[in-house]
């Protein structure tokens, strides 16, 4: 599953989950309107359960993503800031 983001000024990112490691993670690109990417792929969850349902935003300054996860007991929905890839 992929989620495209992208503005009308052109900060788009990719969010995808992928099960190389076994099961469900969330992986990040940053990628130009045409989906070419413009910086490496960054991992951003690494738990034992599946994170599931990426969901992006930018807010002026940086990109916002909320996911949900679980610790195997409780299931949670996560949030995460960080600052735009090159």
């Amino acid at each position: 599953m992929s989620v495209f983001w992208g503005d009308h000024a052109g900060r788009t990112i990719l969010t995808r989950l992928d099960e190389w490691s076994g099961n469900a993670e969330i992986h990040m690109t940053r990628v130009d309107l045409t989906a070419a990417p413009l910086a490496e792929n960054v991992r951003l969850t690494q738990t034992p359960s599946p994170s599931l349902y990426p969901s992006a935003a930018w807010d002026g300054i940086a990109y916002g993503l909320t996911w949900h996860d679980s610790d195997g007991l409780n299931d949670a929905v996560y949030f995460a800031r960080f600052a735009p890839c090159p």
